[in-house]
């Protein structure tokens, strides 16, 4: 028997390059990387308005937000601050 996929094996770990923020369209679908401007209403109306499962919020570090202004500054706030790998060092 080997340690491979054992507790407290050893592993031969390397990072990976971030993957790039591009679009993927498929035939059914379309991702795109998140945009405040563009998605921020639209989303904020999927997480707030009619119909919308206040459960969402039981296990998210943030919201729900009182005003979609508190929603949209949250979400800019977050792209304005740099991910911790693109800080320089």
């Amino acid at each position: 028997m080997t340690d491979e996929g054992q507790y407290g094996a050893k592993l031969s770990w390397k990072p990976v390059e971030r993957p790039d923020r591009v679009t993927l369209a498929g035939r059914y679908v379309r991702v795109e990387p998140l945009n405040a401007a563009t998605h921020g209403a639209d989303l904020f109306r999927a997480a707030h308005g009619p119909g919308a499962d206040p459960e969402l919020w039981s296990y998210m570090p943030n919201g729900p937000y009182e005003s979609e202004q508190a929603f949209q500054g949250d979400l800019a706030a977050r792209f304005a601050t740099p991910r911790i790998d693109d800080r320089e060092e």
